[in-house]
């Protein structure tokens, strides 16, 4: 007897259990040793299909089918996040574990957004050109979304006679604006202007004065 008996591709009925002069027995064969009555029970079966697309939610794999008897739970837990690349990455909007009474088939799709990581830094300018850069911070950001740059946020220390002008904002290596569009991993930087301030006295003439000068020019 088989197994199986398909109601399409969708759905089934599975042998739950075969009788033999009422008692069931362990296997779909029996051998033949008189007289006879042999009955089965049957339960249905569904299919249930988890398909994430072309990112890997399931470990290694993207897609999961499953039979499950009618009214028995499934479930799935779901990778939060897959990683493509150092970063870029693909994060799960909703539930990480799915949940479900099965009484139909069913096809779930789980929804993933790409998102890249984006670096937020400082560049410190001189007449001679950049004297330093450094990263302040690393953020995850969803492909497509706007992001702003507070340059106040992302300025140098300053201390009694060094200031710091804005200069221009940097964006993967050229001047930017300080709002785009996330559609990449991306460099932002603040780029600013080191200033010093000189003042100038002489016990000899009357030379005097005082005022900021951009670091490494002449004054």
């Amino acid at each position: 007897m088989p197994m199986y008996a398909p109601m399409g591709e969708e759905s089934r009925w599975v042998l739950a259990g075969l009788y033999v002069d009422g008692r069931q027995v362990s296997s779909v064969s029996f051998t033949v040793s008189g007289p006879a009555s042999v009955s089965a029970s049957w339960a249905k079966e569904y299919k249930v299909v988890v398909d994430c697309g072309q990112v890997a939610c399931l470990g290694r794999d993207s897609r999961l089918e499953q039979w499950v008897r009618e009214g028995d739970k499934f479930s799935v837990d779901l990778a939060p996040y897959v990683d493509v690349g150092p970063r870029e990455r693909w994060r799960l909007e909703g539930q990480q574990r799915v949940e479900l009474t099965v009484e139909r088939p069913a096809t779930i799709t789980p929804r993933y957004v790409k998102q890249y990581l984006i670096n937020f830094g400082l560049k410190v300018k001189t007449a001679a050109g950049v004297e330093s850069a450094t990263v302040q911070r690393s953020e995850w950001r969803d492909a497509g979304a706007s992001v702003t740059v507070a340059p106040e946020a992302l300025k140098p220390q300053e201390a009694p006679g060094v200031s710091y002008r804005l200069a221009w904002i940097e964006v993967d290596g050229q001047p930017g604006s300080s709002a785009f569009t996330v559609s990449r991993p991306h460099d932002v930087y603040v780029v600013w202007d080191k200033y010093f301030y000189v003042k100038v006295t002489t016990p000899v003439g009357s030379a005097s004065g005082s005022g900021w000068y951009l670091a490494g020019s002449v004054a």
